[in-house]
């Protein structure tokens, strides 16, 4: 009696959403630092820099005089505000 059989009912396996990784990275201490993932507790190196940023302080945002002259402003004790 085959026809009298019921049909086994196929689930589709569902796909594992992925993990909103939650990083929990341990302070730098060289190029790169090791983070673990506090949800699933994957792994990764993270680089403790960032490629084509310059991090160098510019001497124009040290002083207030020097910013207004860097923006072509006049300063309160500059000379270009007599003129």
């Amino acid at each position: 009696m085959r026809g009298s059989r019921d049909p086994v009912a196929q689930v589709a396996p569902q796909a594992a959403e992925p993990c909103r990784h939650h990083w929990l990275i341990e302070p730098p201490q060289g190029p790169t630092s090791p983070g673990v993932c506090l949800l699933c507790g994957a792994r990764r190196e993270f680089k403790n820099y960032l490629e084509n940023v310059g991090w160098e302080v510019s001497t124009a945002s040290r002083h207030p005089r020097d910013v207004s002259v860097y923006l072509g402003l006049p300063a309160a004790d500059s000379p270009l505000e007599e003129q």
